[in-house]
């Protein structure tokens, strides 16, 4: 790995290695298109998440471009393999913005989603105006109290 006539091991040309170009796809997989130097050439590689489900962290400083390199890749990956989706923006509807435009134009041209398949946007701060919505099935959800609050607070209390 490391160039002989090269006293410092710590330059850009005994910093690489070869990273994964091809894409490898599954009906859960999350692929996110890359780019890394190897030998002095720029290449495309693939971050390829197989089983999303496994867990998922994305971490960064505010403005660090989290939304922008892997969430929104997300929200339209998964959208196009007609996954259903809660899409909480704290701020901004830009994330909302994403998944409404990648729902639209796949809603009607696919058999997974019935006819009536709709987007539905809940603003908190005009709730009188915003739409109306039930995420809590009864016979799902134990008798118990605390089950629907915890629900509800996890949903609302964020803000």
């Amino acid at each position: 790995m490391f160039d002989n006539e090269c006293d410092e091991y710590f330059v850009p040309k005994n910093e690489t290695f070869p990273q994964e170009e091809r894409l490898l796809e599954s009906e859960f997989s999350i692929n996110l298109l890359a780019e890394y130097t190897l030998r002095g050439k720029r290449r495309r590689s693939w971050i390829n998440f197989i089983n999303p489900f496994r867990g998922l962290l994305v971490l960064g400083s505010p403005g660090s471009g989290k939304s922008y390199f892997v969430i929104r890749h997300i929200i339209t990956q998964h959208i196009r393999k007609c996954f259903a989706m809660l899409v909480y923006d704290f701020k901004f509807d830009d994330l909302s913005l994403i998944a409404y435009n990648s729902f639209c134009p796949i809603r009607l041209h696919t058999k997974y989603f019935p006819v009536f398949t709709r987007s539905i946007s809940m603003t908190w701060s005009e709730a009188p105006s915003a739409t109306r919505s039930n995420p809590l099935r009864c016979r799902i959800l134990q008798m118990r109290l605390s089950q629907p609050a915890r629900f509800c607070l996890a949903l609302t209390g964020n803000g």
